[in-house]
């Protein structure tokens, strides 16, 4: 959720940033404004629909002195009437006292008609000359049986000159992919608003964008071991600035994304929604005029298992799976004593990975590594690992009994103790037992009241018992 977030905080600031580059003073501009029940509902701490009031405000300020301006509403007068659509502000030079007075009588009451609504705005677009941008604020998803996104593409087939962005006003994540379909076959931007700033921005950048169809597409689908897959498309500019972006989800009608965009160069970076950490490195297209770049972004997936033994007998050990370039773990588990859990299994998207393997079973080994692992789709790769160990005994006793020691199990050469324990005066744990890698090693064994003390060098060896009970 944090990645999709600022994603879509990323985006919407990047291509404010762009204003200066985009303004036109002949804009021609059609609101579309949802004014059904749920607009009463907070987004932000702010009832809906006084967001939409304030932010349209501001809009009205800025516009150019040339611009015009039609309202269109829905949902604002009857509770269950799916033809409840009115045109408030005829298109036509911006009266902006008469649009605020209008904006301010609409009492959000009933359904969700936007299927109804865009067709009106069709109707109106095509008494007007030239190109025309439709902007649809909504808080919600069609409510009267209707397919907006199928209308948007007739319209366009048509061959009527408009640009439709779309803004999702407080909507949850899972309800985005309508509202994201209309703004694909409108051929605009879809904003996420989630509360006054980001519907100030939105509605600005959406008023600014060009109109004009000059340039190509950008056509990316994502797939998954052979389903559509949900991905996050950011496209930047040749100075790092976000000029178009947006999710394909897992249905047909938003995936493949197709993205509208000016003859240029630019870096395309896509991630993964639903597979956390996986992204696919950035790349770069040039897109001409009338062309259509086309990728396909795969995340198909295969399988890691990893056993891993002691011995002979499974043995519980850390997992965790890198990219080549190193960075975070995408992969992390253990492997446990249980058939249950060893080998582990890991689900990862295909590619190559190096794998760290660190025994919890045995003191004094060093984490394993192993390189050049491949996965490939719909394939299992296996790899098994066998450490080796054998235990060392250390015992503390006197004339009158057990003693209670500390025991340090160290390197012949020195450094820090590999394993180090208290025997106690229990028969249970004196002696201790440490379960070692194979080797020669130093003990320092220190009474725990007394002062008593010895130091002796061991060897151990594989599957073997060394011990050693020392008499003071």
């Amino acid at each position: 959720m944090y990645r999709v977030a600022l994603f879509c905080l990323l985006f919407v600031l990047g291509l404010t940033s762009l204003r200066a580059q985009t303004h036109s003073a002949n804009q021609s501009v059609l609101l579309i404004l949802d004014g059904s029940g749920s607009m009463w509902a907070k987004a932000g701490g702010e009832f809906k629909i006084n967001m939409a009031r304030e932010s349209i405000g501001r809009l009205l300020e800025k516009l150019s002195p040339e611009a015009k301006l039609g309202l269109i509403a829905y949902g604002h007068r009857q509770k269950d009437d799916c033809s409840d659509i009115e045109a408030l502000v005829p298109f036509g030079p911006v009266d902006k006292a008469a649009v605020m007075a209008t904006i301010k009588e609409i009492n959000p009451t009933g359904k969700t008609p936007i299927t109804a609504a865009l067709q009106e705005a069709f109707q109106l677009a095509r008494s007007i000359e030239g190109p025309v941008s439709l902007i649809l604020v909504s808080d919600g998803l069609e409510t009267c049986d209707a397919d907006p996104c199928e209308a948007t593409r007739l319209a366009k087939a048509e061959g009527l000159p408009f640009v439709l962005h779309v803004i999702g006003l407080g909507l949850e994540e899972e309800n985005v992919a309508q509202l994201e379909c209309i703004a694909q076959a409108g051929e605009g931007l879809y904003f996420e608003a989630k509360d006054s700033g980001s519907l100030n921005n939105a509605l600005e950048q959406a008023v600014e964008t060009p109109l004009d169809t000059a340039g190509g597409y950008f056509w990316v689908k994502g797939v998954a071991n052979g389903e559509l897959t949900d991905l996050a498309v950011t496209i930047q500019d040749k100075d790092g600035r976000p000029v178009a972006g947006g999710r394909t989800y897992e249905r047909p009608e938003t995936n493949p994304r197709l993205m509208r965009l000016p003859q240029g160069t630019y870096q395309v970076k896509i991630d993964a929604i639903q597979m956390k950490g996986e992204g696919q490195e950035p790349f770069e297209i040039t897109v001409a005029e009338g062309d259509t770049v086309k990728h396909v972004a795969d995340f198909s997936t295969g399988e890691l298992a990893v056993g891993v033994t002691l011995n002979g007998a499974l043995s519980d050990a850390t997992l965790n799976v890198y990219r080549p370039d190193g960075g975070r773990a995408v992969a992390s588990g253990r492997s446990y004593r249980s058939a249950k859990s060893n080998p582990r299994v890991f689900t990862l998207t295909a590619g190559k990975y190096y794998l760290e393997i660190g025994s919890l079973d045995v003191k004094g080994v060093e984490k394993v590594v192993i390189r050049d692992i491949e996965v490939k789709a719909n394939e299992r790769k296996e790899l098994s690992h066998e450490f080796e160990s054998g235990a060392l005994k250390v015992g503390v006793r006197n004339a009158s009994g057990l003693l209670d020691a500390l025991v340090y199990i160290k390197p012949i050469g020195g450094g820090a103790p590999v394993a180090q324990g208290r025997t106690y005066t229990s028969d249970n744990n004196n002696p201790k037992s440490f379960e070692v890698a194979p080797g020669k090693y130093l003990v320092e064994v220190k009474q725990v009241k007394g002062e008593g003390s010895a130091n002796f060098e061991i060897e151990v060896k594989k599957e073997q018992v060394s011990e050693r009970m020392l008499e003071w």
